[in-house]
Order: structure tokens, then sequence, then C-alpha cells
């Protein structure tokens, strides 16, 4: 952890063809109450002209008190042997006693880590809703020779998009429960939390969630490094980053506390803990927004209860299951005595983008 200050003061750093960590993302390590100065957070591979061409990150984590760690991003030079990548998992397993867990892996990453047989994989399943039309996101993604016709993409979306304004005057805002908007937890928060994470390795609690709020990894544009969107891998710079908690009421009686995140065009639902009973009074809260801000396109939780009850809602264009792969090593659960460990969307370093 000591020397994520030098990286970012060497020449590596500034002369680099590839950075393995961002100033925004070193910073906030520094400051994540779960962790202290002899956490080894970043393993960095290089070649004989001292380019890196391999990274893999770490966030340190308890569960239960146990010291652990989340693997946090995992990355080779396309064209390096195969070797190198497995040694950079080697080395984060090993820095951390296999106390590791792994969160929103894609398939092949999932597929290598239940090979490896140290660890239990879980699959679980959300819900993708889409409240408008994302033609301009969504098909050049999967149509690479549609790109060309972006623009024509854009027009249609905003074309069929004000055609939905009638369905929007229709929908009405029947969430009955009154809502608190704060971008920080206290106390009371951690009381209410307690109550639904007894199965989460993915445990935090206020002092957590505040870090997290106040050390985001994204940046917009405007305030952007230059020089480091192009050297860097993973997520860096959006156009839009907002996230906030809400606190939901049955009269003085505390039913709901989600957190929300609104990344460009998509709202997601990282963590949510609520009485199952209103779920469906709290969904149609997030109809609401969906109503009222037009920039945004889909929406996606990974909570079993707001899942259910987006599916009951008729005003999604397109619903969509989507799998979660997650994993916990067997070694972090036997001492961490979770029999059924649950995880949630923002688990890891999720929330962070």
């Amino acid at each position: 952890m000591a020397q994520l200050a030098d990286y970012l003061n060497s020449s590596e750093f500034a002369n680099g063809k590839t950075i393995a960590i961002t100033p925004l993302r070193a910073a906030s390590q520094l400051k994540n109450p779960k962790a202290s100065g002899s956490d080894i957070v970043l393993n960095i591979a290089f070649d004989e002209n001292n380019e890196i061409i391999g990274y893999i990150g770490a966030l340190p984590h308890k569960v239960n008190d146990i010291k652990c760690a989340w693997n946090s991003c995992w990355w080779v030079k396309p064209g390096t042997p195969a070797q190198i990548s497995m040694k950079l998992l080697f080395m984060f397993i090993d820095n951390w006693g296999k106390k590791v867990l792994f969160s929103e892996m894609t398939p092949h990453t999932s597929k290598i880590i239940e090979k490896l047989g140290f660890c239990k994989n879980l699959t679980t399943f959300g819900f993708r809703g889409y409240f408008r039309f994302p033609l301009a996101e969504v098909l050049p993604q999967k149509k690479p020779f549609l790109k060309p016709i972006a623009p024509l993409l854009v027009l249609a979306d905003k074309t069929l998009n004000f055609g939905l304004n009638l369905r929007d005057v229709l929908i009405r805002d029947k969430c009955s429960l009154s809502i608190e908007k704060t971008d920080l937890l206290n106390n009371a928060d951690d009381l209410f939390i307690s109550k639904f994470d007894m199965h989460s390795p993915g445990k935090r609690n206020s002092n957590d969630f505040n870090w997290i709020s106040q050390n985001p990894w994204l940046i917009e544009p405007e305030n952007a490094q230059p020089r480091i969107s192009n050297r860097y891998y993973f997520s860096y710079q959006t156009q839009r980053f907002e996230t906030a908690w809400l606190r939901f009421f049955d009269k003085q009686k505390q039913v709901g506390l989600v957190a929300y995140s609104i990344r460009n065009n998509s709202l997601k639902l990282p963590y949510v803990y609520c009485e199952k009973e209103y779920a469906y009074e709290i969904s149609n809260y997030f109809l609401t927004l969906l109503k009222t801000d037009k920039r945004i396109t889909s929406l996606t939780t990974f909570h079993n209860a707001l899942t259910e009850a987006f599916k009951q809602q008729h005003c999604f264009l397109y619903k969509l299951t989507i799998p979660k792969y997650s994993a916990i090593s067997k070694q972090l659960l036997s001492e961490c005595k979770i029999d059924s460990p649950i995880f949630q969307m923002g688990d890891g370093d999720a929330i962070f983008t």
C-alpha cells in the first residue's frame, strides 16, 4: 500500500505506454477503512523494456473481522504468454493467504477460477429493463459494422423516445412511502443494514459506504487528467456519474435503504436492503425516477425481491435476465462461517463504477 505513491511519482507512471492504476483509484485505496499500510494492492508485470505487460489489483476487505481482499482488475497485454496472467493471479492469491473474493467476473474468468478449484463459485441472476430505446448504445457494440451510422441511430433513438412521452404521462407516481435522500450514512443505517446482511461476504457499514461515496473512481471529462484514459484499460472517465442513498419509511418505520448510481444513461441499484413486502412500492419509486429523468434508458438490479417486482411492471420496452458471476475462496468461506453466501450487485469494486 505504501508503495502506491512511489509508483504514481515514478518514471514508469509518467512515461509508460500503460499504467496499472489511476490517481483516483490510488487515492481511494489509501483511504480504505479496512486497509492497512502493509497490504499489497497491486502486482505489476514488466517486459525487458520496462513496459507494463500485465497487472492485478486487490481491494482490501474484512468478513466477520477476517482480513481478505476482492480482486480488482486483472489485465495482460494481448499476445502475452498465458503463464504471465496466471502468475499474476497466483501472486494475488498468495498475497492474501487464499482469503480472496471475486465479483462481476466475465464468464471466461469465472471458468478459470472454477477450474482452479479453490473457490466456491456462485451465479446469481438479476433484472435489466429498458425503459427507453438505446439503439445508438447497444447496436454498435453487438454489430461493429453499424458504427459508421451511429448518428442515424442517435436520431432514431430521439425520434422513438419522443413517442414514449405519452406513456410517461400515463405512468402515475404510485410510491406511498416517505423517502429521504442522502449522500452519507450513519449508525442508524448500520442497525438497519445488520438485519439483512448475515449471509453477505460483502458486508459493509456506514464507514465503508461513506468512504466509497467520497472517493469515486470515475471522473467527468472536463476534470480528467490528460494521458490517463488512453493508457489505462479500465474505467476512468465518463460523461455522467451520480450516486446517492435513499431511505424508505412506512409512516415512522424504516422499511428500505437503497444505493443507486447513474452512469451515463444506465440506472443501477448496487445495494438494496429492504423488507420483501415493500419491494413493489420501492420499485414504483424508481419507475418515477425513470419517467422524470429522460436521459436514463435502462435499470439493473440483482436484488431478488426487487427483480420480481420489476418483472411485474408493464412499462419496460424490453426485459432481460442477466447473470452475475462471483466467487469466494473456500479458505475464507470456512473461516468466516457463512454457510450460504449472498452477493450484492455492488460488491467488490463494482460500486465504484
